[in-house]
């Protein structure tokens, strides 16, 4: 007991005089609270890591689902783009097989059969680049030069084949010359 009213009086001495008392007890405390802060802390950090991992499945899950959407829609679209084709192009089986055979097929019904083919495509997003014959301004992300001298952007040109753009890309660029270097013309 008599070292417990010491250790007071020290300790009240020491907050006058403006010291700080390290007796065991405090140093004990303070080591106590440390080391519970510490044990928060990793708590927290495990917390956070197991919320982390889950956050990572959950995303791989999601770009999984999102990966399966996007096939099943392009299957879906080619489903139907396949289905609003199929009547067209059984009627141009049967032209083939008639010419096949030895029978006449006028070409007037085996190009009405290919206009309806592209219509078709067109209603599913195929563009066409340029009409047959039509002058232009030379674009080489649509045009591809046949031959003849050599062609810069934007100097005129005159579509020999048409071309194809889907979707923002060029499958096929139209053919085109310089126009004066036709044969024929000059």
């Amino acid at each position: 007991m008599r070292m417990k009213m010491k250790e007071r009086v020290k300790s009240i001495w020491d907050a006058i005089t403006g010291r700080t008392a390290t007796s065991a007890e405090s140093q004990q405390a303070t080591a106590s609270e440390q080391g519970s802060a510490l044990a928060r802390l990793r708590m927290d950090l495990e917390s956070s890591r197991a919320e982390a991992a889950k956050l990572r499945e959950e995303y791989v899950r999601h770009e999984q689902e999102a990966a399966a959407a996007r096939q099943a829609a392009a299957g879906e679209a080619v489903s139907g783009l396949l289905r609003a084709l199929a009547p067209t192009l059984s009627q141009l089986a049967t032209l083939r097989h008639m010419a096949e055979a030895g029978r006449e097929v006028r070409a007037a019904d085996a190009l009405k059969l290919c206009g309806r083919i592209e219509q078709t495509l067109a209603e599913h997003g195929l563009e066409r680049i340029g009409e047959v014959g039509a002058e232009a301004a030379f674009d080489p992300a649509l045009h591809q030069r046949m031959s003849g001298g050599d062609v810069r952007d934007g100097d005129p040109v005159r579509v020999r084949f048409v071309g194809y753009r889907f979707r923002g890309e060029t499958p096929v660029k139209a053919m085109v010359s310089r126009v004066g270097s036709e044969p024929g013309k000059e």
